[in-house]
């Protein structure tokens, strides 16, 4: 199960809740006016909807900021890494370079 799985059943589920209250009132009372009953039902079913549709939207939207800081945070270790490393390679190359030096003026001195 995916994780919208189980809003997009809820959707669904309310949605055939409201169809099916629909269909009750128009088969119980079939020559009133059921104007009133339909507005009710979907004053329930439409916002009931949206709701679940935008706990849906917020949940992708957190999983997509999460993805996201865990590459990034990646992306900062590696880089933490590579300065490192190339701090103390800067580091053996001067000392190397020192190192000469001091062989060179021994040398001439």
């Amino acid at each position: 199960m995916t994780s919208n799985t189980p809003y997009l059943i809820a959707v669904v589920i309310t949605t055939i809740i409201g169809v099916a209250g629909v269909v009750a009132v128009i088969v119980l009372r079939p020559h009133e006016d059921n104007a009133a009953l339909f507005v009710a039902i979907g004053g329930v079913v439409a916002p009931t909807t949206a709701a679940l549709l935008a706990c849906l939207k917020t949940q992708e939207t957190h999983l997509l900021v999460n993805s996201r800081m865990d590459e990034f945070k990646k992306l900062i270790s590696d880089n933490a890494a590579l300065a490192e490393t190339l701090a103390h390679d800067k580091g053996v190359v001067q000392g190397l370079r020192e190192l000469r030096e001091k062989g060179e003026k021994g040398e001439k001195g």
